[in-house]
């Protein structure tokens, strides 16, 4: 995804989404669970307070991750390109615009276009 000025500021790259949504789906539950049982069976500090605070973080980071989905999902950024009809009296015209290079084209298994 290409940051542009049109971009919505809580639209992330696509590396730092992934990233975040896995911390914040997978790593932080399992942290918070391991440390939580460990302290319950070897009688380890601040179990409860430390759980909390790992579902506090674990919440805010899903209410950002949600909101930059929702602008991302809302915007122009999703979308690798544009497709424009245009019709003459004796034919119809398609044509498609990308934002890619090339080579970043051919890499693609998809490719979502806006239709003009």
């Amino acid at each position: 995804m290409n940051e542009t000025s049109d971009t919505p500021p809580f639209v992330f790259s696509d590396k730092v989404f992934n990233r975040l949504k896995w911390g914040t789906g997978i790593v932080l539950p399992a942290c918070g669970t391991l440390y939580f049982a460990l302290a319950q069976i070897w009688g380890l500090p601040g179990g409860e307070a430390i759980l909390g605070s790992i579902i506090a973080v674990q919440a805010f980071l899903g209410v950002v991750l949600g909101i930059s989905t929702k602008q991302y999902n809302n915007s122009d950024a999703k979308f690798d390109g544009t497709l424009t009809t245009t019709e003459t009296p004796k034919k119809k015209i398609v044509s498609v615009e990308t934002n890619l290079h090339p080579d970043e084209l051919a890499k693609k298994d998809e490719v979502l276009l806006k239709v003009k």
